[in-house]
């Protein structure tokens, strides 16, 4: 009997990692360049949630904690995350096609080859989802959806953080 595996992935970044103060004598737009700098290289305290619907084994669930990342590393390592589960899940069974659902829009459109990918970083988890898609062997595709349609991954991300890092209001 043939499957259809739908996976629902979602990152969710919570703790930014502020080491630096900002010198009392810069100016406004100056601490405002500052921030947009900081936010554009800082590492985030990252998980990812995965929801995988449609195979034997029934509806599966899983929040992995990751680590330090970026957010876009982190979308990339959640849908290889879910695409090694599959792999796991599906112990050889039949499945007919794959559909990958992602709130990451950047990374949707990467990997339909709408936009290229220019950081080298992510290159190679592209080739790694590459690779998984060719052990899979069946078509794969990735849609984006709202971050409000992924409501149950994200639930998923925010209980493995809370376990790692403590809850959200302790970083508020």
């Amino acid at each position: 009997m043939n499957e259809c595996a739908v996976f629902w992935l979602v990152f969710t970044a919570v703790v930014f990692r502020m080491d630096w103060a900002v010198p009392y004598f810069m100016d406004a737009f100056a601490f405002w360049l500052a921030v947009q700098e900081m936010f554009a290289v800082v590492c985030v305290v990252a998980a990812v949630g995965v929801v995988i619907d449609g195979l034997p084994a029934g509806k599966q669930a899983f929040g992995e904690y990751i680590g330090e990342t970026t957010n876009n590393e982190a979308e990339y390592r959640a849908l290889i995350i879910a695409l090694q589960k599959t792999k796991e899940l599906s112990d050889g069974n039949d499945i007919d096609t794959i559909e990958c659902y992602a709130d990451s829009e950047l990374m949707i459109k990467q990997l339909n080859g709408e936009y290229k990918i220019k950081d080298l970083g992510l290159r190679g988890f592209f080739l790694e989802i590459a690779r998984l898609k060719n052990e899979l062997s069946v078509p794969i595709s990735f849609y984006h959806i709202p971050r409000e349609k992924n409501a149950e991954a994200d639930a998923l991300v925010n209980e493995t953080l809370d376990k790692k890092v403590g809850p959200k209001s302790v970083w508020n």
